[in-house]
Order: structure tokens, then C-alpha cells, then sequence
């Protein structure tokens, strides 16, 4: 069976929405910009974040039996988004009592872009393009703010370091296992 790229857009978003989520519905033009936009690293180890990404497309395809269609060769900012959050809440910091935070994760990356106003009531296409091409360009701050993390004590330029090992010390910064 094939399927459309709506469906597997669909999909994805639903890693960012939950029942307690109110969110849903009201970001969907920031979401498919997000979808629409070609991820591209400046780090050679942040091609890892668009393997993770393309592989979404594999699960998807195993889940429902299915095979994308009408997608680009290449990971969008919205699937390596979705990775990461995915592999942060399962690989590091799954939880069952909290339950599953992959969207809290999105959310939050989202807001550090300064991307979090950018509901459908003030969608700004222009903006979003200039706040992805500071995170893709890493002209974000040498702390992360403006990219996908900020730290409050960096250990050195983030601008310069992947984004898996920002995740992580920003997760150690917030659990308090590194000085703030």
C-alpha cells in the first residue's frame, strides 16, 4: 500500500501532541514549514540528527505497512527535530511516572528557537525562515540561545559543538548533575 506525505506529516506530528497538549491544530503552518525545510548541518557529527530523521520514515513505513511517497531524498528540520526529541526521552530520560515527553522535548526546542509565538494566528513565514537559518548557520548565541538548548554555564562556544552533546549537557544542566 502507498501513502501520501500528509500521512506521514500527520504521523509525526502526532510525537508532538498529546491529550493534554493544547497546542494541536494551532501550529500546524509552523509544523509543515518545519517539514517543508531541507535540515543541513555545519557538524559533521550532527548527520547523525538527519539519519535519525530519515528513519522515522522507515518506522512509519513498518507501522502501518506502507511506503512514503512524494517525500525528499534528504531529512526535514521537522523529522530530525522529532528524532531528537524521541531519542532524549527514550534513550536518556524515559520515565514512566512522568509518561512519555517526546513533545515536551519538541516544545521546548521550539521555544528556544524563538519559534514558540509562531502559532497559526501569527504565522510569520518569513521569521520562521530567518530563525532556521540562524539554527542551521549555528549563529545562534555561544550559549544555545536561539538554537535548540541554552545553557546557563556552556563549557565552551555551542556554536561549535554538535547538537547531541548540547542535549545532553543541557538534560545534566537541568537535572542539576552539571554546575549553574
Amino acid at each position: 500500500m502507498r501513502t501520501t506525505s500528509n500521512q506521514y506529516f500527520e504521523w509525526l506530528c502526532n510525537f508532538v501532541y498529546d491529550s493534554r497538549n493544547s497546542k494541536r491544530n494551532s501550529y500546524t503552518n509552523l509544523l509543515m514549514h518545519l517539514f517543508r525545510t531541507e535540515y543541513t548541518w555545519q557538524i559533521e557529527l550532527d548527520s547523525n540528527r538527519a539519519a535519525d530523521g530519515l528513519n522515522l520514515r522507515n518506522v512509519f513505513a513498518m507501522e502501518y505497512k506502507v511506503y512514503p511517497i512524494d517525500l525528499p531524498k534528504n531529512c526535514s528540520v521537522l523529522e530530525m527535530l522529532i528524532a531528537l526529541s524521541n531519542r532524549l526521552e527514550h534513550q536518556i530520560m524515559s520515565d514512566p511516572e512522568q509518561g512519555d515527553r517526546t513533545g515536551q522535548w519538541f516544545w521546548d526546542m521550539i521555544v528556544n528557537m524563538q519559534l514558540g509565538s509562531m502559532d497559526n494566528a501569527n504565522y510569520n513565514a518569513y521569521y520562521v525562515d530567518k530563525r532556521l537559518s540562524i539554527l542551521l548557520n549555528r549563529e545562534f548565541d555561544q550559549n544555545g540561545s536561539g538554537g535548540l538548548f541554552t545553557l546557563k554555564n556552556p563549557r565552551e562556544d555551542l556554536t561549535q559543538v554538535q547538537f547531541w552533546t548540547i542535549a545532553n549537557w543541557y538534560l545534566s544542566e537541568q537535572a542539576g548533575f552539571l554546575d549553574s
